[in-house]
């Protein structure tokens, strides 16, 4: 009796130590793995790998959800230095010429340091997706630096002065009510329209102004 006691304890404290050990590993598999946004059946992630960050989209719900790839992030694991990974992505829907399109954002930022000199970038990234047959139709990326500099006035750098200026690099995009992509910088402004026949978006031909067509010539009378 006492064996048969003994026995049923020792199964007890192996199928317990079990079970913790199944929940640890649960747990490290999903603290790889991070949602970073909801909108309706759309989830973005980001998975963590070897060497390398995974950002990706679930399309749907449970295993019948597709899965597209937006951008890989990588890194070395053997580095102390952090990888530069998306901050505040957005999930925006929006139609262009009947036709149901995402416009998937996100924002990285860098700072660089040397002595007396410190580089402040933000980089932002526009992915637009048709969702329905997973392909990417335009990626956009602009990148505003803030750049702070020591100026010394004299060689013995006795005195100095701090020097602060803005730099941009890229278009800035914005979408317009009929679904137009807008690229604009500070010398000029490009749009894109979506061409429902190829699935593609194409240049648009800024219209000529008005009053700028030569007048056909007069007749003259016999």
């Amino acid at each position: 009796m006492k064996k048969i006691i003994l026995l049923l304890i020792a199964l007890l404290i192996t199928g317990a130590s079990f079970a913790q050990k199944k929940k640890k590993t649960a747990a490290k598999t999903s603290a790889s793995k991070t949602v970073l946004t909801k909108n309706g059946n759309l989830t973005a992630e980001l998975l963590k790998g070897k060497d390398a960050y995974r950002l990706y989209l679930l399309n749907g719900v449970g295993k019948k959800a597709d899965t597209v790839s937006l951008e890989r992030f990588a890194f070395d694991p053997k580095s102390n230095v952090k990888p530069t990974l998306p901050e505040g992505l957005t999930i925006t829907a929006f139609s262009a010429k009947g036709t149901k399109l995402h416009n998937i954002s996100w924002t990285e930022k860098t700072l660089t340091e040397v002595p007396d000199k410190k580089e402040d970038a933000t980089r932002t990234v526009s992915q637009i997706w048709d969702l329905t047959n997973k392909v990417q139709l335009h990626s956009n990326v602009q990148t505003a630096t803030k750049i702070t500099e020591i100026l010394y006035l004299d060689k013995l750098k006795g005195a100095s002065q701090t020097s602060e200026k803005m730099r941009n690099e890229g278009f800035n995009l914005t979408i317009s009510a009929e679904g137009d992509l807008v690229l604009k910088n500070r010398t000029q402004e490009n749009r894109m329209s979506y061409d429902a026949a190829t699935g593609k978006f194409v240049a648009v031909k800024s219209a000529p102004q008005t009053g700028s067509a030569a007048k056909p010539a007069a007749k003259k009378k016999k």
